[in-house]
């Protein structure tokens, strides 16, 4: 019973362990998403002050 109890709480800090490295890789592509949009949107803005200037 013991080795059951202590082989559960084994798998648990696994899991928390594994919950805590999905975490922090969800948070750093969602930097990463908001960094690629923040740059489309630059990229966006250069372009229309562009197509403005050729009118």
């Amino acid at each position: 019973f013991l080795e059951e109890l202590q082989e559960k709480q084994k798998r648990e800090v696994e899991m928390q362990e594994e919950l805590e490295r999905l975490k922090f890789s969800l948070q750093s592509e969602r930097q990463n998403l908001e960094d690629i949009m923040a740059e489309r949107d630059r990229y966006k803005m250069l372009c229309d002050e562009k197509d403005s200037a050729l009118q």
